[in-house]
C-alpha cells in the first residue's frame, strides 16, 4: 500500500509526469493582468503496482500518457481563480480512478515574479470516509534573488552579492493572498539587509515571511552561488513559526 507522509515524501508505488508545460489563467500575472501564462504541473499518482510489475500491461496500471493528456486539457478548459484551484482540480481528477490512493500535485507560475523563478503550490489529495478531501497544501515562492551585503570577507562588505533563497508557506491559512505584496514587500525588507552569516540572514528571511497574515509556518531556504570555488553554492534551511519570533 502506498503512503502519503506528513513531510509530503512519497513512500511505495507512485505513476507520475514532472513538469507538464501548459498557458493557464490562473489569476494575475506579473503585470496585473488576467490572462493565460505558462503554468508547469507535476503529478504524482499513489496506487499499488504491483499487479502491473506481474502482467507488464498498462491496464493494471494509470497511463501516464492519458492522464497527462487529460491534465492538459483541464488547464485550458476555463480560468482559475488562482493556482491552488488548478491544482486542487488536478488532484482530484486523477483521484476519479479507484484504484488511486492519493495524488500529490504540483504547480508553479512561471511568469508572476520579477525578482523570482515562480510562485508554486503542492497539493496532497487523498481519499475520506466522506469521498475526497484536500490533505494539505503548501505555498511557495521560488528562487527570489537579491542582491545584498553578506559574508565576513573584506570584499563581501563591499560589494553585493546575489543571494537565492526559497520561501515556503506550509498549511497557510488564506485564501487568495496578494502574492504580488508579499513578493514586494520581501524584496524590500531583504535589500536593505546587511549580515555576516546566511543564518542570520535566512532568520531575517522567515521573520518577514512569517509576519504575513495566514502564515502558520515558513520554510526558508537561502544560497550564496558565489561563495565557494568548486561548489555551485552554499546554503542554509530553517523552519520557522510566528511564534518564534514573539
Amino acid at each position: 500500500m502506498s503512503t502519503l507522509t506528513d513531510t509530503g515524501d512519497i513512500e511505495s508505488d507512485t505513476v507520475f509526469f514532472r513538469e507538464l508545460r501548459v498557458n493557464a489563467t490562473v489569476g494575475p500575472d506579473r503585470w496585473g493582468k488576467i490572462r493565460p501564462q505558462p503554468v508547469h504541473i507535476s503529478v504524482q499518482v499513489l496506487l499499488s503496482l504491483e499487479s502491473a510489475c506481474k502482467s507488464d500491461d498498462v491496464v493494471d496500471s494509470v497511463h501516464y500518457g492519458d492522464l497527462c493528456k487529460e491534465i492538459s486539457e483541464l488547464s485550458l478548459s476555463k480560468s482559475f481563480n488562482n493556482l491552488r484551484e488548478l491544482a486542487e482540480e488536478a488532484g482530484l481528477h486523477a483521484l476519479k480512478d479507484d484504484r488511486v490512493e492519493g495524488v500529490r500535485v504540483v504547480a508553479e507560475a512561471l511568469n508572476q515574479f520579477l525578482m523570482a523563478d515562480s510562485l508554486g503550490v503542492t497539493v496532497f489529495v487523498t481519499r475520506s470516509g466522506d469521498g475526497h478531501s484536500v490533505k494539505s497544501h503548501n505555498a511557495f515562492i521560488k528562487n527570489l534573488g537579491v542582491h545584498v551585503i553578506i559574508g565576513v570577507n573584506p570584499p563581501e562588505r563591499i560589494y553585493q552579492q546575489r543571494v537565492v533563497t526559497q520561501i515556503t508557506f506550509h498549511e497557510p491559512v488564506w485564501q487568495n493572498p496578494d502574492w504580488h505584496k508579499i513578493h514586494e514587500d520581501l524584496v524590500k525588507s531583504i535589500a536593505k539587509t546587511s549580515f555576516l552569516t546566511l543564518e542570520a540572514f535566512a532568520s531575517h528571511v522567515a521573520h518577514a515571511a512569517c509576519g504575513n497574515s495566514g502564515a502558520t509556518k515558513v520554510t526558508v531556504q537561502s544560497e550564496k552561488p558565489s561563495a565557494l570555488a568548486f561548489a555551485q553554492s552554499s546554503g542554509v534551511k530553517i523552519t520557522r513559526t510566528p511564534s518564534f519570533y514573539d
